[in-house]
């Protein structure tokens, strides 16, 4: 099973950013944690049901082969979920523009650069692809 998933309290650059992954890796669900910020809280009480997300708990962690982390290189911050990933089989890419710390994954064959938005690097990999974007995605994604 292939996930894209970010951190614990998703904000905006977390879910627009796992959004814009899913167009690069359209084989992989969308899993979202049971906390987000507060504009994201609303935002997903409106469009809910036009995203097509997996709640976290309703994932199979060690079933898990490869994970597509954005906006996020550190476990850690992903919940109590990550520690029930099976690390030996697991298959990590990460996409981020937060400086590099002590205990953050490589990048594998995503991306981490510093920008103003973890979207701004999978927008570009979307363009340099020609993978077309409805009016809904540039909207999440701006």
């Amino acid at each position: 099973m292939e996930i894209i998933c970010s951190h614990v309290n998703t904000d905006f650059d977390a879910l627009a950013s796992m959004f814009a992954a899913k167009k690069l890796y359209p084989q992989a669900k969308v899993v979202i944690t049971d906390k987000q910020n507060d504009a994201v809280k609303q935002f997903l009480a409106i469009y809910r049901d036009t995203l097509d997300l997996t709640l976290a708990h309703q994932i199979d962690w060690s079933q898990v082969t490869r994970l597509i982390l954005v906006d996020v290189a550190d476990l850690a911050r992903l919940g109590e979920h990550a520690q029930q990933l099976d690390k030996e089989k697991v298959n990590i890419t990460v996409f981020d523009h937060h400086p590099i710390q002590e205990g953050d994954l490589p990048a594998g064959d995503g991306l981490i650069e510093p920008v103003g938005a973890t979207v701004t690097l999978l927008v570009e990999k979307i363009r340099k692809k020609k993978i077309p974007v409805s009016p809904f995605e540039a909207t999440l994604f701006g």
